[in-house]
């Protein structure tokens, strides 16, 4: 009984809880950590398929299996930006 007592002194029960805020702590960084790398993955990924989009746009707008190069500059994605 007397060693249990021992175990639960206040320095103990102290270094129990830093510790436990330590891995509380590490689990939550890691845990933020891989849904940002999700987070960004999923923006490549967006672009991406928003690239592929306006390659298939400009594609309906060939003229003899060449691109036109009137058609690329007046394209909405080049206007959009103010150019």
């Amino acid at each position: 009984m007397e060693g249990l007592f021992a175990f639960l002194s206040f320095q103990n029960i102290v270094n129990i809880f830093v510790i436990l805020g330590g891995v509380s702590a590490f689990i939550i960084y890691a845990t933020q950590r891989r849904a940002s790398v999700k987070s960004a993955f999923t923006m490549v990924i967006n672009q991406i398929d928003g690239i592929e989009e306006v390659i298939s746009k400009l594609r309906s707008t060939q003229a003899d299996g060449k691109l036109c190069n009137e058609e690329v500059f007046k394209s909405d994605q080049i206007l959009s930006r103010n150019f």
